[in-house]
């Protein structure tokens, strides 16, 4: 233990030192990882237009900054879920949840304002630097918790202070970004109070979306809303602010076409079958089978989750059987040692490459797969496993893969944020019903900043959300 400790003491040191003498290739490094995660777990949203504009209104910002660390980029993400971050570094990103909440470019850049000060501050970094020395002096309770039987109980509070400690640290750089990047808002000629606004409607669009209604939580990592739009209220007092023309003077219109929800661009469950418009391809499960879509591969289950099928995709140069080969050369001995098979493999007479393991642990065997498999232009990898009930269950799922019919590929929607205008004293439900939007009226009153029973004016924009058939990029 001794030993241990000192080398996590020459890890804290050195990491000290580097954070305090500001050196920013920790915040790059951790850049550039963060960004390839973001993009192929989430995807960059692809509209040149758009993430121009967002750019622009982000430079504008950082134009404004005492000291610029890093050279700052601007994203929009595909994420249905209304969220803005930053990376280390200087890479912020917006998600395609968030924008049809915003109603104009002050509170796009009292958003992006928030996100610049957690990068410029080095936040994250510093977070890293606070977590080292409380994990030191409590790893030794870790160790008894691990090892002791029962003991995990017995230090329940000292886990419990541990969180406590890094969510209120967490939420002491969340109030910095927000008095920080009102500030900085300002200075760029934007209204700060327009960070409360934004924040209240995103609350308000979340529970009519999600159903949830936020709660105080003390273990939360971000403070409570009502509490930021207090302190925001009292942070702006007295702040002068010069207005400046705006990087855009139709700002809903930038955002015409954006997709809404859940885009198709990751492929859809629908029934008992997953369809990629993208990847270009069709599989089917069994009715009772769980379907999930996650970020880099589909994961099906059995009801008794006694079988388990992932698909993903290989990158592609290779075969099927070198990637089977390589995959068997790459394997320890451990694995060598349940290796059944490893061979070419037909399915509805396409050659791929079958990797079989076999196990029986008191008298029950178990079976695992590997399959490499190449359906038009991808290569696939199925990793299965089952009992022996569920083999030929396995064997029907490899073979329903196949490419997309065209009737399939034009039966594939997506919603997309639409901008129409109102008639004179027409209200929200009316407009909504006479564009078909699809989602309910209550929802595009809260987008549009509107309560029940507001009569709009002739010609005003409304966002409302319209579909139309999904068109691979």
């Amino acid at each position: 233990m001794r030993r241990i400790t000192a080398i996590i003491a020459t890890i804290l040191f050195l990491f000290t030192v580097s954070v305090d003498a500001q050196d920013y290739k920790m915040d790059i490094k951790l850049r550039d990882q963060g960004f390839e995660l973001v993009k192929k777990t989430k995807g960059i949203y692809e509209d040149s237009a758009m993430t121009a504009y967002i750019n622009k209104v982000g430079q504008k910002l950082v134009a404004q900054l005492d000291t610029v660390r890093f050279e700052y980029k601007f994203f929009i993400i595909n994420q249905a879920a209304p969220n803005a971050f930053a990376l280390p570094g200087g890479y912020v990103f917006i998600t395609t949840g968030i924008i049809p909440i915003i109603e104009n470019e002050d509170e796009l850049a009292c958003i992006i304002g928030h996100e610049i000060i957690h990068s410029n501050n080095r936040h994250t970094v510093r977070q890293l630097k606070k977590r080292v020395l409380p994990m030191l002096l409590t790893l030794p309770f870790d160790i008894i918790g691990a090892t002791v039987p029962g003991a995990g109980t017995a230090l329940a509070p000292i886990s419990t202070s541990r969180q406590l400690l890094f969510a209120s640290y967490s939420r002491k750089n969340e109030t910095e970004a927000d008095d920080l990047g009102v500030i900085l808002a300002a200075k760029a000629g934007y209204n700060p109070l327009a960070l409360p606004e934004v924040l209240n409607r995103m609350n308000k669009v979340i529970k009519l979306v999600y159903n949830y209604t936020e709660e105080k939580n003390y273990f939360a990592d971000h403070p409570y809303t009502p509490d930021r739009v207090k302190n925001i209220n009292e942070q702006v007092k007295g702040l002068k602010v010069v207005k400046s023309q705006a990087v855009s003077d139709k700002f809903l219109y930038e955002f015409k076409g954006l997709t809404y929800g859940k885009s198709p661009k990751k492929g859809i469950i629908r029934d008992h079958a997953f369809l990629h418009p993208d990847l270009d391809f069709y599989i089917e499960y069994p009715d009772d089978w769980t379907i999930n879509n996650m970020d880099t591969a589909v994961v099906a289950n059995s009801p008794y989750k006694d079988a388990a099928v992932a698909l993903s995709i290989e990158k592609p140069g290779k075969t099927a059987e070198q990637s089977g080969k390589e995959y068997v050369n790459g394997l320890s001995k451990k694995y060598k040692k349940m290796l059944k098979k490893a061979d070419v493999f037909k399915v509805n007479d396409t050659e791929g490459y079958l990797v079989s393991f076999q196990e029986v642990v008191f008298q029950d065997t178990t079976f695992a797969y590997v399959l490499y498999l190449k359906v038009g232009a991808n290569l696939f990898k199925f990793t299965a496993m089952s009992n022996e009930n569920h083999r030929v269950t396995l064997l029907k799922i490899a073979q329903s893969l196949r490419v997309l019919t065209t009737e399939e590929k034009q039966s594939i929607f997506e919603n997309y944020l639409n901008v129409v205008e109102a008639n004179e004293g027409e209200v929200i439900s009316e407009l909504s019903k006479r564009y078909d939007s699809t989602i309910k009226a209550d929802v595009i009153r809260a987008l549009n900043n509107h309560e029940k029973g507001d009569k709009l004016k002739a010609g005003e924009p409304i966002k409302i959300v319209s579909k139309r058939i999904y068109k691979s990029k």
